[in-house]
């Protein structure tokens, strides 16, 4: 009897395995970056990203490129030295889609209150700026009051690079509404704001046009996190529509604020589970968002995880398992993962995978936060898994350049052919070369965003890059 239990209790568990790992997402899970925060992947450069660090008690923009295994790669402080900015917290860089420049929520130098309250992700006195991807120019857009309700997060670029939405805070916050499900301002009230970015080039850029949109038109919490690929459409959470701050939503609406869809479904009287951090891919086919959900369920022990859904809302599934004991990349403590950006392929992102709390609660919890970089295997593409150059282990760095360009494409062994093209689409050099490393002089060439074409004869590979001029 003993042994028919054991084998009997063998089996359920085989099974049990089984159904686990077949529920489970294709993908590879990369650590990159320790104490770190406020990830973005570049969308013209395909090894260029970017998150936030503490240096001298402040929050600084920090630029990196992906390497091989994504290995991390050139590490370098963007805003350290910039005398421009108030010398307070940085967050993470946004890129703009035309490689001009990057754009930041940024702490005054005078406020009332706490630096805790202007962090990254909280934004209490903080302002917009732009700065030119060589560092040399910084230009400040918005002039928010230093006292009272004043609080700017989540700044974005359209697609085309002519708006700059982001979330500016309009009612205080309201802490009964944290523990009771009678209110929507747990987290204060947050309108989303969106305005053309005039690039002058004489006088530099500036904001015009400034709109306000208010989903439902009724004091809420609305985060933006950007445009959908083709500019339509903008996703955000909100609770404006729910019992209360907890049961946060995934929605889309059109520009003006109109057309509001509600992606992502509350399950109980008090709107279980909570979403937050929404971004689509490239391709404009998905969108990945952090919930609660399963949180507790089998032997996930609480804390958020990825989930991954087509962007009309369909096919949803959980996509990470970092609060699931069982996980190979458990690390032992809860996680709140954060926002994430992909990789202009579609194939990976980068992501913000929090402490036992958000940063923005608990300060010690930037101990245990970490950026990692997420591959979809599942999503692979044909031409990355047929012979001849492998699209996803061909590298260009330091993006941007200055001088010189280095090409590595890993593991080749036959000839490869090269050219590279202004944004005119004028060739302006071209060679071949044998071997994995190719450095290409770039110190002639005037700054601003080129095309390297690669061709081993068999697969065809471009990548985007920089050059910039001190």
């Amino acid at each position: 009897m003993r042994i028919k239990t054991i084998l009997s209790f063998a089996v359920v568990l085989f099974f049990q395995l089984q159904i686990l790992k077949a529920q489970k997402p294709d993908i590879s899970v990369y650590r990159f970056r320790d104490s770190a925060m406020c990830s973005a992947w570049s969308p013209y450069d395909s090894t260029l990203v970017g998150y936030a660090l503490i240096k001298n008690g402040y929050y600084q923009a920090y630029l990196a490129n992906v390497g091989p295994n994504n290995t991390r790669v050139n590490e370098r402080c963007f805003s350290c030295s910039n005398s421009s900015l108030p010398g307070k917290s940085v967050s993470g860089p946004v890129f703009d889609p035309l490689g001009r420049y990057l754009l930041f929520a940024v702490e005054m130098a005078n406020h009332p209150g706490t630096p805790g309250n202007s962090i990254p992700g909280i934004g209490s006195y903080n302002d917009l700026y732009v700065v030119t991807t060589n560092g040399n120019k910084t230009y400040k857009l918005t002039n928010m009051p230093n006292t009272g309700i004043s609080a700017i997060i989540f700044p974005s670029f359209s697609p085309n690079g002519k708006e700059i939405m982001w979330a500016q805070m309009t009612d205080a916050v309201n802490g009964a509404d944290c523990v009771l499900p009678i209110g929507k301002l747990c987290f204060g009230g947050w309108a989303v704001k969106i305005a053309a970015f005039v690039d002058d080039t004489v006088n530099g850029p500036y904001l015009a046009n400034i709109r306000t949109i208010t989903p439902g038109g009724i004091p809420a919490f609305n985060e933006p996190y950007g445009w959908s690929p083709n500019g339509s459409k903008i996703i955000f959470a909100s609770d404006y529509n729910q019992v209360w701050v907890w049961a946060d939503q995934i929605y889309s609406m059109d520009t003006l604020g109109n057309n509001i869809q509600q992606l992502t479904t509350t399950g109980g009287s008090v709107g279980w589970p909570y979403c937050e951090h929404a971004f689509s891919s490239p391709d404009g086919q998905h969108i990945v968002w952090m919930t609660n959900r399963e949180g507790t369920s089998g032997s996930s022990k609480g804390g958020d995880d990825w989930w991954i859904m087509n962007s009309d809302g369909s096919s949803q599934q959980r996509l990470t398992y970092f609060n699931d004991t069982l996980s190979s990349y458990w690390t032992g403590t809860v996680h709140v993962n954060g926002f994430g950006c992909f990789s202009p392929n579609s194939k990976k992102f980068i992501g913000d995978v929090g402490g036992p709390q958000p940063v923005q609660l608990d300060s010690a919890a930037l101990n245990k936060s970490f950026v990692y970089i997420i591959t979809l295997d599942s999503l692979a593409t044909v031409e990355e898994k047929n012979a001849g150059m492998n699209k996803s282990e061909c590298f260009v760095y330091p993006n941007p350049a200055i001088d010189n360009l280095r090409v590595l494409v890993k593991n080749n062994t036959g000839k490869i052919e090269y050219s590279v093209f202004n944004i005119l689409g004028k060739k302006i050099s071209n060679g071949d070369f044998s071997g994995e490393i190719l450095d290409v002089n770039v110190k002639g060439f005037s700054g601003g965003l080129y095309f390297l074409k690669l061709s081993d004869g068999k697969t065809v590979v471009n990548k985007r890059f920089l050059v910039v001029k001190n």
